[in-house]
């Protein structure tokens, strides 16, 4: 599983810079945490069912590779579309989460933020981890998830 979500990341970190479509207040982002409780939860196992299905796929490849060479591309065709399959869901859960303004910035870590316009015009992220109860912290949008501050803070 570890390795699933380190590919996770570098496939994450791959995609543009989200853009902003809508901002929530506290109340609302606090009201959207059971879908996003619901479906990050559906979205783990999808990826862990796929990212089995594909770490035993590369084992036979490696084995009968290793046995017959004459079936190398066939196999190789076959790793590509598994890999392929597993990055198209990777991409629908995100585009799921952004669809509803919100965004998935860590399958692994269950990190999902909100962006939230503060009243001086500035653009925060309330962040929510799981399996916190509710929204308690927030970023700003040049930190690092590990510099979020209490919302007790929020500007």
């Amino acid at each position: 599983m570890k390795d699933l979500f380190s590919f996770l990341k570098q496939l994450q970190a791959k995609s543009p810079r989200k853009t902003i479509h809508r901002y929530f207040s506290l109340e609302e982002a606090v009201e959207s945490l059971p879908w996003v409780k619901s479906h990050l939860a559906k979205a783990i196992e999808e990826l862990d069912d796929l990212h089995d299905n594909l770490m035993l796929s590369k084992r036979l490849y490696a084995l009968q590779y290793a046995e017959r060479m004459d079936q190398q591309n066939e196999l190789e065709k076959l790793m590509n579309n598994k890999m392929h399959t597993f990055e198209t869901a990777l991409e629908n859960w995100i585009k799921r989460f952004d669809d509803k303004g919100f965004f998935l910035r860590d399958v692994e870590a269950g990190v999902v933020e909100f962006p939230y316009k503060a009243k001086d015009g500035e653009t925060l992220f309330l962040c929510w981890q799981s399996p916190e109860d509710g929204i308690l912290y927030f970023r700003e949008p040049d930190e690092p998830f590990s510099f979020r501050k209490p919302i007790t803070l929020l500007p």
